[in-house]
């Protein structure tokens, strides 16, 4: 987040595009995480997608909590 470790500002948006080699894999991990919860997640959120040939998405992975 920009200005770790302190508190990011209001509506940021961050994204993070990853590409690897055909058959290899990536393994994410948080050093420290932390998220503001709500049923609807309509603030904090961290969702993960998989994407291959013409973006489209085959698995992903969506948490607020």
């Amino acid at each position: 987040s920009p200005g770790y470790s302190n508190a990011y500002p209001h509506n940021t948006n961050c994204e993070w595009n990853i590409t690897v080699a055909v058959f290899q894999t990536v393994q994410i991990s948080f050093k420290d995480f932390d998220l503001e919860a709500h049923d609807a997640c309509i603030y904090d959120y961290v969702a993960v997608s998989v994407f291959y040939l013409f973006n489209v998405s085959v698995s992903g992975y969506h948490t607020c909590t």
